[in-house]
């Protein structure tokens, strides 16, 4: 009996210690780090959306019962945004903009605050380079509402607002016909790569659905929509250097490049526009997800995870991690969320690991702190190491007296 209370004991150190270094490391890591603006894992999220780049640029949530914006007006809508836990890409959790379908309702989206970044961390701005990438699981459209108002025709994964006379830099959308929208313009709203057609008028260059590759395809290849109620992951990135200073753009589908070159519109080594704030009968501050900034069309409704905002282009190999379903993992992660952590020792603890003995607990402490993928590896912060040892110090005087 004394051998059972003492276990009881050191079981009871062990999951108090646990829940307390786990409060530290509740959500995932990045898989790719490196000049990293913005990360919204999408694990938990009530009124705001926490940024895990360690920028702190936290994302508002607006909608229905979230509708009261910065400066301009309040929202009117029924649609509402959750944390959906049931279909996550990775972590706990993902998000699910769920539109509404009454006529004249305002969209639901996430504000990103880009002016407010502009104007008090412009080298956080992508400008320069840029990536942005996302993993997104869509329904079928709904052809109720008419207009842009229509469910996913097109979803807008992000879109930003810039000065001079045009709008959306960056804009990134799925069209409701099974294509996607790549829109990237320099500040005066002047095209460096744009849903228009090539000098033969045959193809689409930032307007591809996702089995055509590259600007040269046939383009009487039969066209492959992107996929109803599945996750697909996009990207696209830019960079002013490449070419020879002539600069380079590229989209992503599942990890494949589907279309790039140079330039399409604006020759040579341009910036990217910056996000400016809010303006009067603007719904969102710069940047934003679900919508589009100034008319509130373009609607996203369905799920998102794992978004990533980058101020320099992503290598094709970095694009492959941030597309792989199952990223890769590291030892200790029993329950596969990307991180090491006190959920993991709670798997091992009920026997849910692959080695439930000792081993596997020794697995789970040597690596405790870690994520998965070498592109992103994380190391514990000194005071949550702090924790760890006073509390395995703990457990480690229990055990000898």
């Amino acid at each position: 009996m004394a051998v059972a209370r003492k276990f009881d004991l050191w079981v009871g150190v062990m999951v108090a210690c646990a829940a307390l270094i786990g409060g530290m490391n509740a959500n995932a890591d990045p898989l790719v780090t490196g000049d990293l603006t913005i990360y919204y894992d999408f694990d938990s999220f009530t009124d705001v959306v926490m940024d895990g780049s360690g920028n702190n640029f936290d994302a508002k949530v607006q909608d229905a019962t979230r509708k009261t914006l910065d400066e301009q007006f309040e929202l009117f809508t029924e649609g509402v945004i959750s944390n959906d836990t049931s279909n996550p890409v990775r972590g706990a959790g993902a998000i699910r903009f769920a539109q509404s379908a009454t006529p004249g309702d305002d969209p639901v989206f996430l504000d990103l605050d880009g002016g407010v970044i502009k104007a008090n961390h412009i080298d956080k701005v992508p400008s320069g380079a840029a990536t942005t990438a996302a993993w997104v699981n869509l329904p079928e459209i709904n052809t109720t509402i008419g207009g842009d108002g229509n469910w996913n025709s097109p979803a807008s994964i992000l879109q930003g607002s810039t000065a001079g006379p045009g709008h959306a830099v960056p804009h990134l959308h799925a069209e409701g016909s099974g294509r996607f929208r790549l829109s990237l313009r320099d500040e005066l709203s002047q095209n460096i790569a744009n849903a228009d057609r090539d000098d033969s008028g045959l193809i689409d260059i930032g307007h591809p659905y996702p089995n055509q590759p590259e600007i040269d395809a046939d383009p009487l290849t039969t066209p492959e929509p992107w996929p109803l109620n599945e996750w697909f992951h996009v990207a696209y990135t830019y960079d002013k250097t490449a070419n020879a200073g002539a600069g380079e753009y590229a989209l992503y589908y599942n990890g494949v490049r589907i279309r790039g070159g140079i330039a399409n519109g604006v020759a040579g080594a341009v910036d990217l526009g910056a996000w400016d704030s809010r303006g009067p009968g603007v719904f969102y501050d710069g940047l934003g997800i679900g919508a589009v900034y100034d008319s509130g069309g373009r609607r996203l409704h369905g799920l998102m995870d794992e978004m990533y905002i980058f101020t320099r282009a992503l290598s094709e190999e970095e694009i492959g991690v941030l597309a792989l379903l199952d990223p890769p993992g590291v030892d200790g992660d029993y329950n596969e969320d990307g991180t090491v952590n006190a959920a993991d020792y709670t798997v091992w603890r009920d026997g849910g690991s692959p080695d439930d003995t000792i081993a596997g607990y020794n697995l789970w402490k040597a690596n405790f702190g870690n994520s998965g993928s070498g592109a992103g590896a994380a190391v514990p912060e000194p005071s949550t190491l702090a924790l760890l040892f006073v509390c395995l110090g703990i457990m480690g005087a229990r055990r000898r007296k």
